[in-house]
């Protein structure tokens, strides 16, 4: 095997590690758009729930039933803290999935660096001096 062959499967390693990175990456960022996905959900059941809670606080007050117009108005209440919540848990799943869109876009950057390093190699181009092998790996030593 020759040097050339061992820089090129280095590069190869490197840029199917990119590749694997960025596959993780999208799974991650597939997850988070089911998380917001499934809060969603549970904030629309939430709405609903509270507008349904204020539906019969009007039918209570209108039947002269004032306590069960107030628990229904508390129980609404409560639905609006709990649409508040998802509110903000859905904030930070947006957040985090910004900062995994940018790696993505990062790994990217670096998997079209790796393939252009295989090609110039592939040309016969010399690698930079911080992309060779160390010399280490090609040197005798004795234990």
């Amino acid at each position: 095997m020759s040097l050339s062959q061992v820089q090129y499967f280095k590069l190869m390693e490197k840029k199917y590690s990119i590749e694997e990175d960025i596959f993780n990456k999208l799974k991650d960022l597939q997850d988070l758009k089911k998380k917001i996905a499934d809060q969603n959900k549970k904030r629309a059941k939430d709405q609903r729930e509270r507008e349904e809670h204020l539906l019969k606080k009007d039918e209570h007050e209108a039947d002269g039933f004032q306590d069960k117009a107030l628990k229904s108005e508390v129980a609404s209440k409560k639905k609006e803290a709990n649409i508040a919540e998802k509110d903000y848990k859905i904030r930070e799943l947006e957040r985090k999935i910004v900062k995994v869109e940018e790696e993505i876009d990062q790994l990217e950057l670096e998997l079209r660096e790796s393939e252009s390093d295989i090609s110039k190699h592939q040309s016969g181009a010399p690698l930079e001096p911080s992309e060779e092998l160390e010399p280490s790996v090609f040197e005798d030593n004795e234990y």
